[in-house]
């Protein structure tokens, strides 16, 4: 799937140019989502926020992205260990922090379903199911790693 699939890497086609904004809108238009897709770009955005970086919550956000830049992972097993680290963590921290009543927007498994490792990139390929057992498949932005 492509990145248009998730609204919030809408802003990356000038990563490396501008700072780049994690939002639900493209050129001043929002847009609204609901279900799977809601799910899957709230826990997409948890994901690739560094811990702490957030300032209004120092909770929100994971160590993936942390563990892949300080060039500590260097083989598959090491990056499916630390990308089953940060689902946990995140889907523990929106099951704390989030309060939804739909089923498909409860997030209950995410599963690596591939990954792709360059000698400076990662391009993870990600299955996400709710509790109403809605089913997506997305990719996540490839991570550059400073080694």
């Amino acid at each position: 799937m492509s990145n248009s699939d998730l609204l919030i890497m809408g802003a990356l086609d000038n990563t490396g140019q501008v700072p780049v904004e994690l939002s639900l809108a493209t050129d001043n238009v929002s847009y609204s989502t609901i279900g799977i897709q809601k799910a899957a770009q709230q826990w997409m955005c948890l994901f690739l926020t560094r811990t702490g970086s957030a300032l209004s919550d120092p909770s929100y956000g994971t160590n993936f992205l942390a563990g892949l830049q300080g060039s500590n992972l260097f083989d598959e097993l090491e990056v499916q260990a630390k990308f089953n680290e940060a689902v946990r963590d995140s889907l523990k921290w929106l099951n704390k922090n989030t309060t939804r009543t739909r089923d498909d927007e409860i997030i209950t498994k995410v599963e690596l379903i591939n990954l792709i490792m360059a000698q400076d990139s990662v391009q993870l390929y990600v299955h996400i199911t709710t509790r109403a057992g809605e089913t997506r498949t997305y990719t996540t932005p490839t991570a550059y790693l400073n080694r």
